[in-house]
């Protein structure tokens, strides 16, 4: 029960990709298509929200909802559809995951101005631009640092999610250290799959045993 007394309802998360389009192209990445030929509207966007909370509603649940892509904020209709969601009941809290090269003192604002944003991931596969740069493209480590900066003084909870691969499996410990300097709020680390424009660097995939260790 909450305080209300009113029972408390269990969340259902929904991870959403509403682009294939980026503005980077990461040497690991799951898409193979980034033309966003597939891309819907905001009002068709938001007939597929009404689905999500009608659902909701008849299973008696909360949303939990992660807009993705691609990268979201190549999108325009993303932040509004942000503000859709969120003025629902059934919509407890809307993450954001991007590769964090994209944001700016105006989107930083605008997700400011959501009540139910629980945080941005940022996508980040090295400790420092010798390493990252090498996945994600010259400078864009410096970039994606300076996003989640921007994203921390303004109060806003940043998540990093790490893939793990051959070529950066080392930078773990400093990554760890430079989430703490950062003041990050939940570390991930995902296991490199290789499919899309990753299918073509199988090499890089750690075994069971190189995980665990």
């Amino acid at each position: 029960m909450d305080n209300d007394g009113q029972v408390n309802k269990s969340l259902f998360g929904f991870q959403w990709h509403i682009t294939d389009r980026c503005n980077l192209r990461c040497v690991h990445c799951y898409q193979g298509d980034y033309s966003g030929s597939n891309e819907l509207d905001l009002d068709s966007l938001k007939l597929i929200a009404d689905e999500i909370v009608n659902t909701l509603s008849k299973w008696n649940k909360l949303g939990d909802v992660a807009i993705t892509g691609g990268e979201p904020l190549v999108k325009k209709e993303t932040l509004p559809l942000v503000g859709y969601l969120e003025s629902a009941d059934e919509i407890a809290s809307v993450d954001i995951l991007t590769n964090g090269t994209l944001i700016n003192e105006d989107v930083v604002e605008q997700i400011r101005g959501f009540k139910k944003i629980r945080c941005v991931q940022v996508s980040l596969d090295g400790a420092s631009p010798s390493s990252g740069d090498t996945i994600r493209g010259k400078g864009t480590f410096e970039r994606i640092i300076s996003g989640i900066r921007l994203l921390r003084s303004r109060g806003i909870a940043v998540n990093i999610m790490f893939t793990l691969q051959r070529r950066n499996v080392k930078d773990v410990p400093s990554l760890i250290d430079l989430a703490i300097r950062e003041g990050i709020s939940t570390l991930t680390l995902e296991r490199f799959v290789p499919l899309g424009s990753g299918s073509k660097i199988r090499d890089e995939m750690l075994s069971p045993q190189e995980i665990r260790a």
